[in-house]
Protein backbone atom coordinates (compact mmCIF):
# COMPACT_ATOMS: atom_id res chain seq x y z
CA UNK A 1 0.00 0.00 0.00
CA UNK A 2 3.04 2.17 0.49
CA UNK A 3 4.12 1.87 -2.77
CA UNK A 4 -0.04 3.17 -4.36
CA UNK A 5 0.74 6.24 -2.00
CA UNK A 6 4.19 6.98 -3.36
CA UNK A 7 2.66 6.48 -6.75
CA UNK A 8 -0.28 8.62 -6.06
CA UNK A 9 1.88 11.60 -4.39
CA UNK A 10 4.15 11.44 -7.30
CA UNK A 11 1.23 12.05 -9.93
CA UNK A 12 -0.12 14.63 -8.25
CA UNK A 13 2.50 16.36 -8.08
CA UNK A 14 3.56 16.11 -11.76
CA UNK A 15 -0.35 17.08 -11.95
CA UNK A 16 0.16 20.29 -9.96
CA UNK A 17 3.66 21.28 -11.83
CA UNK A 18 1.39 20.67 -15.03
CA UNK A 19 -1.12 23.48 -13.93
CA UNK A 20 1.32 25.77 -12.75
CA UNK A 21 2.94 25.88 -16.14
CA UNK A 22 -0.15 25.89 -17.73
CA UNK A 23 -1.17 29.05 -15.80
CA UNK A 24 1.90 30.48 -16.55
CA UNK A 25 1.77 30.40 -20.06
CA UNK A 26 -1.90 32.02 -19.98
CA UNK A 27 -3.71 28.47 -20.68
CA UNK A 28 -6.41 29.58 -17.73
CA UNK A 29 -9.19 26.79 -18.79
CA UNK A 30 -6.67 23.49 -18.72
CA UNK A 31 -4.52 24.83 -15.86
CA UNK A 32 -7.87 25.55 -13.42
CA UNK A 33 -9.38 21.91 -14.56
CA UNK A 34 -6.02 20.34 -13.07
CA UNK A 35 -6.35 22.63 -10.18
CA UNK A 36 -9.65 21.33 -9.28
CA UNK A 37 -8.96 17.64 -10.06
CA UNK A 38 -5.87 18.11 -7.57
CA UNK A 39 -8.37 19.91 -5.01
CA UNK A 40 -10.90 17.17 -5.07
CA UNK A 41 -8.35 14.60 -4.74
CA UNK A 42 -7.28 16.05 -1.61
CA UNK A 43 -10.78 16.65 -0.65
CA UNK A 44 -11.46 13.05 -1.16
CA UNK A 45 -8.35 11.81 0.27
CA UNK A 46 -9.28 13.82 3.78
CA UNK A 47 -12.95 12.27 3.93
CA UNK A 48 -11.72 8.94 3.30
CA UNK A 49 -8.68 9.17 6.27
CA UNK A 50 -11.28 10.95 8.45
CA UNK A 51 -14.00 7.90 7.60
CA UNK A 52 -11.52 5.49 8.87
CA UNK A 53 -10.24 7.27 11.81
CA UNK A 54 -14.22 7.42 12.63
CA UNK A 55 -14.12 3.71 12.28
CA UNK A 56 -11.40 2.66 14.32
CA UNK A 57 -12.29 4.79 16.79
CA UNK A 58 -16.02 2.53 16.46
CA UNK A 59 -14.35 -0.55 16.72
CA UNK A 60 -15.75 -1.21 13.65
CA UNK A 61 -12.57 -1.38 11.42
CA UNK A 62 -9.97 -4.70 12.02
CA UNK A 63 -6.57 -2.68 12.35
CA UNK A 64 -4.95 -5.45 10.23
CA UNK A 65 -6.16 -3.19 7.38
Amino acid sequence: MDALNTLRAILVGCAFVAALLLAFSGQWIPAAVLFAGIAAHFGLWAWLRAQKRRETEQGIRDLTT
